[in-house]
């Protein structure tokens, strides 16, 4: 696509707004896949990986964790490859959260990782979480500044206020980015990501937010079955 085709794509979409707390979203998902129809059917598919890598609760049964680490990788090589350095390191930090998430889940449920393993996580902070395990919040809290609150909303199972949290982090971060690219593909993804965000916010009650909350911390590292650390995972499964 061309700059002005894409002109055309983002000035059809109406603006999400200053934050995602709303009953509503400006437009159904139904209203914007009709105006992605605009995309390319390369760019098409790119924006559906993006998706389906980020929001793991969309994720089929049949998914194990290696199957979620080569998906993420094959995205993060495709968007290396095209040169969309912004976007990649937009996707990169949107793994990396879920990957300190889960470590924070496990430490406080008294695991340990097993070393033995190859990969558990998805994105690069795999090895400096296992590298700091004892420290607290893995020594990441100078570049992470949510880790302490989210830590201590877990200790008190206070699963919503974790949610919260994770939702103001995520969006205050696109927002930024969005503010950084306006007509291109960039652009495009980040604008359905903030979308993904509004929705899922606005079908929430409280009961359904720890029930997702629940399910994603499930899902976080994939399918943990008969592993040493003796995590086993259950099945549930929204967008983002």
């Amino acid at each position: 696509m061309n700059s002005d085709q894409y002109i055309t794509l983002m000035s059809a979409l109406p603006s999400l707004g200053k934050t995602y707390h709303v009953d509503i979203p400006p437009i159904s998902r139904f209203q914007l896949e009709k105006r992605l129809n605009l995309l390319t059917e390369e760019h098409q598919a790119l924006l559906s990986d993006i998706e389906s890598v980020l929001h793991w609760d969309h994720l089929n049964s049949h998914y194990d964790d290696s199957e979620l680490i080569q998906s993420a990788t094959l995205v993060l090589e495709q968007l290396t490859h095209k040169h969309y350095d912004t976007l990649r390191e937009m996707i990169l930090w949107r793994l990396n959260l879920r990957t300190i998430l889960a470590g924070l889940r496990y430490r406080q449920r008294g695991d340990e990782l097993n070393h033995q393993q190859s990969h558990w996580g998805v994105g690069d902070m795999e090895a400096h979480i296992e590298t700091y395990w004892q420290h607290p919040y893995f020594n990441l809290q100078s570049r992470f500044h949510w880790i302490a609150s989210v830590q201590e909303s877990l200790q008190k199972n206070d699963t919503m206020q974790v949610e919260r949290i994770l939702f103001d982090v995520t969006w205050q971060y696109l927002q930024r980015c969005s503010s950084q690219h306006y007509f291109d593909f960039t652009a495009v993804v980040t604008y359905v990501l903030r979308w993904n965000l509004v929705s899922r916010w606005s079908s929430y009650d409280a009961d359904k937010g720890v029930e997702h909350f629940q399910s994603l911390m499930a899902f976080a590292l994939g399918e943990y079955q008969q592993l040493s650390m003796g995590i086993v995972v259950d099945q549930n499964g929204d967008s983002k």
